[in-house]
């Protein structure tokens, strides 16, 4: 049995992260399952962003660990780390390269084969064919998160790590990005940030809901609706 299987894709064993004025996180417990899809809401300073740079080990937690298929991610091989692929409000791609030049440094980067044909692949799964030979300061906002979705997924990473994906993106692309992540990506692990909780609910099994006041609640999308129906009713 691989460790992908063995342990839980994601664990946060009492994770906390303190800064000078706030707790973004508190003493947090989780277990993400692999292929669950985990949506992230909350208020704003409730932690969302911050769980997501944690998991993907771009920051340290201020205590506790995070470990990923039972390795914890702060202590891991630069091997370990290419299972993960995250996308944060910044798309980490180089300005002054082409699209096309970005994917393929990163996927260089990741040892990734064939990375001509991986980025043709992409560049289909994303509708962003017509990008790949612009520069990616001449790109729109909303482009540039397209981009760096390709980036993130270039080396088919198990776990998937978003950032408000859909910021920045008109009704077209959101509906293009809903049916890659709802069925293109349906095997991978993913934990998703997002405002628009009505586009994001129907491609995912769980919720986790954070607030500044309460402890953080994790529900299965069934327990989610039943839940609000009762606070409707």
């Amino acid at each position: 049995m691989t460790n992908q299987f063995k342990y839980a894709a994601i664990e946060c064993d009492n994770v906390s992260k303190h800064y000078i004025s706030e707790r973004a996180l508190d003493h947090l417990d989780i277990n993400i399952k692999t292929g669950e899809r985990l949506l992230v809401i909350g208020p704003n300073g409730s932690g969302k962003s911050t769980l997501i740079n944690v998991i993907g080990g771009l920051i340290r937690p201020t205590k506790g660990i995070i470990r990923i298929h039972g390795v914890d991610i702060h202590k891991s091989s630069p091997e370990h780390r290419k299972t993960i692929g995250i996308l944060t409000h910044r798309p980490f791609l180089y300005e002054d390269f082409t699209g096309r030049e970005n994917l393929t440094f990163f996927g260089k980067l990741f040892n990734v084969p064939n990375v001509s044909y991986r980025i043709e692949e992409i560049a289909d799964l994303f509708t962003i064919g017509h990008l790949l030979d612009r520069r990616v300061s001449l790109l729109s906002h909303g482009n540039r998160k397209r981009l760096g979705m390709a980036r993130t997924i270039i080396h088919d990473p198990n776990v998937i790590l978003l950032d408000e994906p859909d910021s920045g993106l008109d009704a077209h692309s959101l509906d293009e990005l809903g049916q890659t992540l709802g069925q293109t990506l349906q095997s991978k692990t993913i934990v998703l940030t997002s405002h628009n909780v009505d586009w994001a609910l129907p491609l995912v099994t769980d919720v986790l809901q954070l607030s500044t006041r309460q402890e953080a609640l994790k529900t299965s999308i069934r327990e989610y609706h039943s839940l609000h129906e009762l606070r409707k009713s």
